[in-house]
């Protein structure tokens, strides 16, 4: 399998004088085609700022990112926006639907800013939260649901629009063990069907799920281990 997703040397720094720390510090990193990647490691230890950079949220202060080929750091103005549109998927630890609309329209709402309207949105994002069991939830609104079927539809708005990659930062953070399970499970399914997944999580039980684990300390990367 080909990498889809290669950092080399990131660093990023906040503070400034006596008060400046190193969030990121020089970690290369790659993740291949159909892999999950899990990036292992406590609070704090720079796994949503390494997230951030990979997936174009925010721009290293040194390094590079490559994603399929294309220079994410040196992205600007409606360039970057296209990336953060198109080509990433991204879910975070709670759902961000908007609570008025239903799952479907939540999923649309993605589509539409990626480009793609009427019918062909709305089959879309029906065919994605079926993925992701949701066929008979999809009428009903984001507030009418569960905190996992929330959480569903948040992984049916991230594949929707088929990105070259899924980029999740602690999307279990806020489940009880079972709901969680399902969502490791929808996630594994992505890779497997031959995306690129990317995730951070402090959940050692989640790492069952991985291609690979990557342990995050104080902005650097430790030992690596295949599961």
């Amino acid at each position: 399998m080909s990498d889809v997703i290669v950092a080399a040397g990131l660093l990023r720094e906040f503070g400034s004088g006596a008060q400046r720390t190193r969030a990121v510090d020089g970690v290369d990193l790659s993740v291949a085609e159909a892999e999950l990647l899990m990036v292992l490691g406590r609070s704090g230890a720079g796994k949503t700022t390494l997230l951030s950079m990979v997936g174009g949220l925010d721009r290293p202060d040194a390094g590079t990112v490559t994603v399929a080929g294309q220079r994410v750091e040196a992205l600007q103005g409606r360039d970057r926006d296209r990336f953060l549109q198109v080509s990433v998927g991204w879910v975070f630890q709670t759902s961000g639907l908007v609570p008025l609309l239903t799952a479907v329209e939540n999923v649309e709402l993605s589509l539409h800013l990626a480009g793609l309207t009427g019918t062909a949105a709305r089959e879309r994002a029906v065919e994605a939260l079926a993925l992701v069991g949701l066929d008979g939830r999809r009428a009903h609104t984001a507030a009418e649901l569960s905190g996992g079927e929330q959480q569903r539809v948040a992984v049916a708005r991230a594949i929707a629009k088929r990105p070259i990659a899924v980029i999740a930062d602690e999307p279990t953070a806020q489940l009880d063990s079972e709901t969680a399970a399902g969502i490791m499970e929808l996630l594994r399914e992505v890779a497997a069907a031959g995306t690129a997944v990317l995730m951070a999580t402090h959940d050692r039980v989640a790492v069952e799920y991985a291609d690979r684990v990557v342990n995050m300390e104080d902005g650097r990367l430790a030992a690596t281990s295949t599961t």
